[in-house]
């Protein structure tokens, strides 16, 4: 959500992408497979009151996924991928990724949480999760222009009848998906709220407003934010994401699916009118 609205769009799509495939993938393995963790079947000391399945370690996905991401993100704001994530890591990329999945993996090892064969499983599924999220980004930025600010090629950001009737019908399928997520058998939503609010503003103003839209398709790739609108947009990107995380973690909303329901609507509208109608160098906002 923070690259868009500093009208970096294909970091934005990108990241999206790869953190909505991590958010999904890490879930259910947690879900359906059940370990026992190595403090808790006296294998280890106890420094540590997680009680969840330990396979795989989503702390070693999340040093793959993260290391291989900034690295990637880092290479396409500096226009050596243009628009288009590579399929594969480079060979800097691959080193990064090992060391942080490394140090991950000791220490999630020194603190009883989790065997190595734990965060062989977590490398695994971080080597997946990339592949998965680089796909669905590519095939999404397959079908734009990538322009400038600037350039006069890119068209007006506006809501059209086509776009209108996407939009509604991404809004019914989000809380459709969430309906899913907080019934057997995944059930899992609730730890999940504060993510998929942030996710899913993205993926749907990517979806209506980038690309496809129902009419000409753009991506800008060089945003030029001032450093106060940087500030902003960190500003409004950190009190979406504290809201949702003060959601996410109060008690009644835990015990409630209508009003787990109903935060999770609240957040997806209050970040989609963010994003929208924010005043930054994207041509004609709503």
């Amino acid at each position: 959500m923070l690259f868009m609205l500093r009208c970096r769009d294909c970091e934005g799509i990108y990241a999206m992408y790869v953190m909505l495939s991590m958010t999904i993938l890490t879930q259910l393995p947690k879900r359906f497979l059940w370990r026992v963790r190595p403090y808790a079947s006296g294998r280890a000391e106890c420094f540590s009151n997680v009680t969840t399945s330990c396979f795989p370690s989503r702390a070693v996905v999340g040093a793959v996924v993260f290391a291989n991401l900034a690295h990637t993100i880092f290479h396409m704001s500096s226009g050596a991928y243009r628009c288009m994530p590579p399929w594969f890591p480079s060979f800097g990329s691959w080193c990064l990724i090992f060391a942080c999945a490394l140090l991950a993996s000791l220490c999630r090892i020194v603190l009883g949480v989790h065997y190595a064969s734990d965060c062989l499983g977590g490398f695994l599924l971080g080597v997946v999760v990339n592949l998965v999220g680089t796909g669905l980004a590519r095939l999404h930025m397959s079908s734009c222009r990538c322009n400038s600010a600037d350039s006069s090629e890119v068209p007006p950001l506006a809501l059209t009848v086509g776009s209108g009737i996407l939009l509604v019908a991404l809004l019914g399928a989000s809380v459709v998906s969430v309906l899913l997520m907080l019934r057997p058998p995944l059930v899992f939503f609730r730890k999940t709220l504060h993510a998929f609010s942030m996710l899913f503003v993205a993926l749907i103003f990517s979806l209506v407003f980038l690309c496809p839209a129902g009419g000409p398709s753009y991506l800008l790739n060089e945003g030029s934010a001032t450093v106060d609108e940087v500030i902003i947009a960190c500003f409004l990107s950190g009190v979406l994401s504290a809201a949702g995380m003060a959601a996410q973690n109060h008690k009644a909303l835990k015990k409630s699916i209508p009003k787990s329901l109903g935060a999770f609507v609240v957040l997806l509208c209050a970040g989609l009118l963010v994003v929208a109608t924010s005043p930054f160098p994207r041509p004609s906002r709503l």
